[in-house]
């Protein structure tokens, strides 16, 4: 674990390994039904797979030759992860009744990734009818942005995730980026009225009222990682403000390692279905989306620092599939990793101020006391073995 603190992924030919490796086994494990496994643990578990997965093989062959053999494979996952997430199967548990038809939490995850699509491919490349389907997209999100009079839609019925929307909106700016400029006016507009509905600590809520955009729950760690990992496309001014706040009430050491507390400092709370375990007071999704966040909005070192603990407490394991963590446990914390890594990390970040070493000191802590307790078993082996005095023995063959 001391070692991996001070990991670095493999670059080789300008591309990192690791992160192939990575999104290797991923591919493995979603031709195996790792999409349709996720959505018996969590409620949109397919289509967050889906999405997480193919937005990672986007970034991941972004600045790739586009005829190279690699970028050719993302190309083809990227495409059966919106077939899928366009099934039936996929859609069943979303609601048409609402006002953004199916909801945010599909329209933006399902818009946003058809949006990358195009982004990364050439304009020969691109498909008139996905042009055609994503900006249909946009024009039903744009109007039921107007037509609300909150900044926030529901994901269900009486039921609005602030994070859910940011990926809404984020398609928008997508939009505005790939082809002509046409929401940037109704964007400001947006991010008027969000910074009108902050919670107490001045953050994007966890969860508001669907009616009047009122806060119900304040900012967390897993839905804040989430947030500021796109918020930077929409509005990287009011990001970077968000994210400072964000680093006072939610970034902790642990051991001497910087993580992301779930809850803001001072408050306690348990984990749910979207938190993953909390740990001390840490929540894991938070912490490992997290590094997205940071390096979105320029935190370099911090990005560095999250990754490398993961590396650190992840025990990530290589076999023929590809690389995995946790023992492959839970292939939701593999894609998730997989996606924060996919925009690496500048090489210039890496931080100089021996931040390991608090880390290395807790681990003194723990070793010292456990070599010297081996050393003295070692050192009277009758204590390590026990054995029998003469007349015990003796005893023991005549009862045999």
């Amino acid at each position: 674990m001391n070692i991996r603190l001070y990991y670095s992924p493999a670059i080789k030919e300008g591309i990192n390994t690791d992160l192939f490796e990575q999104l290797q086994y991923l591919r493995s494990r979603r031709e195996h039904g790792a999409a349709k496994e996720m959505q018996q643990l969590f409620p949109e578990g397919l289509l967050f797979f889906e999405c997480l997965y193919g937005l990672a093989w986007a970034d991941f062959i972004s600045h790739m030759d586009r005829n190279s053999e690699i970028s050719k494979q993302g190309k083809v996952e990227i495409e059966k992860c919106l077939k899928n997430i366009n099934s039936p199967s996929s859609m069943e548990i979303f609601q048409e009744d609402l006002k953004l038809k199916n909801g945010a939490f599909f329209s933006g995850w399902s818009n946003y990734l058809l949006g990358r699509k195009l982004e990364i491919s050439e304009e020969s490349e691109r498909s008139i009818a996905e042009i055609n389907k994503f900006k249909t997209n946009c024009i039903k999100i744009s109007e039921s942005l107007k037509n609300s009079e909150t900044p926030y839609l529901e994901s269900y019925t009486h039921n609005c995730w602030p994070a859910d929307v940011i990926i809404c909106v984020a398609s928008l700016a997508l939009h505005d980026r790939v082809f002509e400029k046409k929401y940037d006016r109704l964007i400001e507009n947006w991010i008027e009225k969000v910074k009108n509905r902050l919670d107490i600590h001045g953050l994007i809520p966890h969860s508001v009222n669907y009616k009047s955009g009122i806060p119900l729950e304040n900012a967390r760690g897993e839905s804040q990682s989430l947030i500021l990992s796109f918020l930077p496309e929409i509005d990287s001014a009011f990001s970077k403000l968000q994210y400072l706040r964000f680093k006072g009430l939610f970034v902790e050491k642990r051991l001497g390692l910087n993580a992301i507390r779930e809850y803001p400092k001072g408050i306690e709370g348990q984990g749910d279905i979207d938190s993953g375990p909390v740990i001390w007071g840490i929540g894991t999704a938070a912490t490992i989306v997290a590094q997205r966040a940071a390096q979105n909005n320029g935190d370099f070192t911090l990005a560095n620092q999250i990754q490398n603990g993961i590396e650190a407490f992840g025990f990530p394991k290589v076999n023929g599939e590809g690389k995995f963590y946790l023992n492959g446990y839970l292939d939701m914390g593999d894609v998730f990793i997989a996606w924060t890594r996919s925009t690496e990390i500048k090489q210039n970040s890496k931080s100089n101020s021996w931040w390991q070493f608090s880390f290395h000191f807790w681990s003194l802590l723990i070793i010292l006391p456990l070599f010297y307790f081996l050393f003295q078993i070692w050192k009277n082996p009758k204590k390590r073995i026990g054995k029998p005095n003469n007349f015990q023995r003796s005893n023991f063959r005549d009862s045999v």
